[in-house]
């Protein structure tokens, strides 16, 4: 395997390969932390415990994994890389719950209004338009 550095004239020394070692692990444990994390607590307590135990080794199985990406086509790439272990990109299991916690603020919001202008109307007798 050739890894060569920025210039792509000389091959990476050991200090370079620590560090490319140190971007894979970093890119899978924030692969796995942000698909169970940001997608809520359903999400988040099956991923806690799938990321407690055996850790090392899914990470080390997973880079190795990588190893076959470089004969992978574009579209086998683009799904690789848009898929996560909670499901495809399709799924959209983030982007559901950030619109559900949107539209639970809008019904709060709402709610709220409408409770503070009936206090308002019950007080004074008469309609208030907030």
């Amino acid at each position: 395997m050739h890894v060569y550095n920025k210039q792509g004239k000389e091959p990476f020394c050991r200090g370079g390969y620590r560090r490319l070692l140190f971007d894979c692990v970093n890119e899978c444990l924030e692969t796995r932390r942000t698909a169970y994390f940001r997608a809520g607590y359903a999400a988040w307590s099956k991923g806690a415990a799938a990321l407690i135990r055996g850790v090392e080794a899914q990470v080390c199985s997973e880079i190795t994994s990588w190893k076959s990406m470089g004969d992978w086509t574009e579209d086998e790439l683009v799904d690789k890389d848009m898929s996560s272990g909670l499901g495809t990109w399709v799924d959209f299991l983030v982007e559901e719950f950030e619109a559900g916690v949107e539209v639970e603020n809008h019904v709060l919001g709402s709610l709220l209004d409408e409770v503070v202008a009936d206090m308002v109307v019950g007080r004074h007798g008469r309609s208030v338009n907030l």
